[in-house]
């Protein structure tokens, strides 16, 4: 309960703003964590969690993208019923990942999806204004490393009217120390868990949220 106090206090501001969330799988994140797969509610979920691959930071990214393309189009983007569903819906938009842009850490072949060229974010929405569709793009990118990272998005000319950010963006240097911690990740912290243990404390960290 008290969780939830804080939480509900942490959405709504003291001028009455609200904000979008939703923890219904959100795990405790660091950079030494052994990740699971059972993360991000489906619609929202990036490619390199279903594909059962190393994760960070750039899942949060593609999932912002997810839900400001939902409202705009006011449904969706990608209302897959389970994963590989979603993956088929995701490669119908971005087009089927070309072979040597497959992840060889992926236990799901590239060969289990028929070829799509991809619609383009662009054809889906195009009553979009260029800033923003512009933005979607660059945050619903396959390769995590090429999507932009937070300071990136909030710094992005769409959002020009509103200042820099409630944060400090004035220096990029933030954002490119985020972009080599995560290239420099090793595999072994970022590995998912696939052992017996590992999911038992998944399931008691999910009884404690």
């Amino acid at each position: 309960l008290e969780f939830r106090r804080v939480l509900f206090r942490s959405l709504v501001s003291q001028d009455g703003s609200v904000k979008l969330a939703d923890f219904g799988l959100a795990r405790i994140y660091d950079f030494s964590s052994l990740l699971t797969t059972v993360v991000v509610t489906l619609w929202y979920r990036s490619p390199e969690i279903l594909l059962g691959t190393t994760y960070a930071t750039p899942v949060d990214l593609w999932s912002c993208g997810c839900i400001l393309a939902e409202l705009f189009l006011r449904k969706p983007l990608f209302p897959g019923q389970y994963e590989v569903d979603q993956l088929g819906k995701i490669f119908d938009v971005l087009g089927t990942p070309a072979e040597p842009d497959w992840p060889d850490e992926s236990s799901i072949l590239r060969s289990n999806f028929s070829y799509a060229r991809g619609r383009g974010v662009a054809a889906i929405l195009p009553d979009l204004e260029a800033g923003a569709s512009d933005l979607l793009q660059r945050m619903l990118l396959f390769d995590p490393k090429q999507r932009l990272t937070a300071a990136e998005a909030l710094a992005h000319p769409y959002f020009a009217d509103y200042g820099v950010s409630p944060h400090d963006l004035s220096s990029c240097s933030s954002a490119n120390t985020t972009r080599s911690r995560l290239s420099d990740m090793s595999d072994s912290s970022l590995n998912l868990s696939q052992s017996s243990s590992s999911g038992a404390s998944s399931s008691a960290l999910d009884k404690s949220l």
